[in-house]
């Protein structure tokens, strides 16, 4: 199985050739998307030179109550709770059915996964509607459970966090989660999505699962306009590679505020992408308000269908 390693600052393959991990977040791609839109979706993708895209196993919009296009929920349930060590993979096309036609679509058009077993309100629910249904045990047996599902897919990268913060006892799931994965994959890079604001190094500056870090300098006015200061930030903290896992997206309202008028865009995208890749990241994330949400029905928040943003200026150029 050809695989990525660290090399120095930046990601290389065994053969020492360079990789420039060109991400796109499409959070609820496993979600929302039939197998038809998926494949629709990777080839777009693929023509416009992304290498990765982030998704969610246990995705926030209600990911474990709600269920995917074919009306199939990821989890069995014990007690009226979803039970991350009951994946259901029940005969027939499964959650996780679904999911492995993803990772091979994406890996037919040259592209990784980078895989989030969970959304962060599962573990820790500052907002978003949860459940939380994590703890150090069962996050154990989950992480061992997905990385052997997935363990000898050359284009996997795991993702742990998912937009919230660790306290001790957050620490302590992730901690677990990591353990049950690289106790069955020692093939795949592993990294963390932090919340707004924040980078990995806030979090995980000595977990020595980390093979490199990622910052989330977001949508609102916090960190957005100094993206390259947090690249050097994890640059003194870290020897690791580093990049930006989630800046402003392309057609997000500034700021989070849809009333102020002004969304992102392609501009504010190329901004930020200058800015990170020449602070010395081993790659850069863009992002679509409207795709990571694969959005259908367009709102005020949401402006855009995730197919019509497919092709928006800032994904063409990036």
């Amino acid at each position: 199985m050809k695989k990525l390693k660290i090399q120095g600052r930046y990601l290389a393959w065994e053969d020492g050739e360079p990789f420039f991990y060109l991400g796109d977040t499409a959070w609820e791609l496993f979600h929302r998307l039939s197998r038809e839109e998926m494949a629709h979706y990777f080839s777009q993708r693929a023509r416009q030179g992304f290498t990765a895209v982030q998704a969610v196993a246990l995705a926030e919009f209600e990911g474990v109550t709600v269920p995917n296009y074919y009306g199939r929920l990821p989890l069995c349930f014990t007690n009226d709770r979803p039970d991350p060590t009951k994946p259901d993979t029940a005969s027939g096309y499964s959650y996780w059915d679904h999911v492995d036609y993803a990772v091979e679509t994406a890996a037919e058009n040259g592209l990784f996964v980078a895989l989030l077993p969970t959304w962060g309100d599962k573990i820790n629910l500052c907002w978003g509607k949860g459940p939380v249904i994590f703890d150090e045990e069962n996050a154990y047996l989950y992480g061992k459970w997905i990385a052997d599902r997935y363990k000898d897919r050359w284009n996997i990268i795991w993702m742990l966090g998912g937009d919230r913060p660790l306290e001790a006892s957050h620490r302590a799931v992730i901690d677990s989660m990591a353990r049950g994965i690289r106790q069955v994959d020692q093939n795949h890079l592993i990294t963390f999505h932090p919340p707004g604001a924040k980078d990995s190094t806030d979090f995980l500056l000595d977990a020595d699962y980390i093979d490199f870090h990622t910052s989330q300098t977001g949508h609102s006015t916090d960190q957005c306009y100094a993206t390259d200061e947090i690249m050097g930030k994890m640059a003194a903290a870290s020897p690791k590679p580093y990049l930006d896992s989630e800046p402003r997206y392309e057609d997000h309202p500034a700021c989070f505020n849809d009333r102020i008028g002004y969304f992102w865009n392609d501009q504010d995208v190329r901004q930020n992408a200058y800015w990170n890749a020449l602070a010395g990241a081993c790659g850069h994330t863009y992002g679509n308000h409207s795709i990571w949400s694969m959005t259908r029905q367009p709102t005020s928040y949401f402006p855009y269908t995730w197919s019509e943003a497919l092709t928006h200026p800032g994904a063409e150029q990036i």
